[in-house]
């Protein structure tokens, strides 16, 4: 049996995670499944591309990502926690000093 390199693992991942991204409602059955049984390991590889899809428009998708990202967690919390943190404060923006810009009712009271 040869070996199979990394690259071919990240690729194989990174096409079951189109798949189901594409086609996860019409294949419900086959991941719901097999989803649960299939090792972590291959998807740590791929972790910013998971939490990328854990906006999809499909509560299927979504439900599924969050799963396997829980999975995750257990087995690499640290894998899991830095990207989830630092994705939680670029969603608020970035920081600034400067106080926020007075409102048009403000600067008009104040003239």
């Amino acid at each position: 049996l040869p070996s199979i390199s990394e690259d071919d693992t990240i690729t194989a991942t990174l096409r079951l995670l189109r798949l189901l991204v594409r086609h996860g409602a019409d294949m419900r059955g086959v991941f719901t499944e097999n989803f649960g049984s299939m090792p972590v390991a291959p998807w740590l590889q791929i972790i910013p591309q998971l939490f990328s899809r854990v906006t999809h428009p499909s509560p299927f998708v979504q439900a599924t990502v969050l799963t396997l990202l829980a999975r995750i967690g257990e087995v690499a919390p640290h894998l899991v926690i830095y990207p989830a943190v630092v994705g939680a404060d670029s969603a608020e923006g970035p920081p600034t000093d400067k106080p926020p810009p007075p409102s048009a009712a403000a600067a008009a009271a104040a003239a």
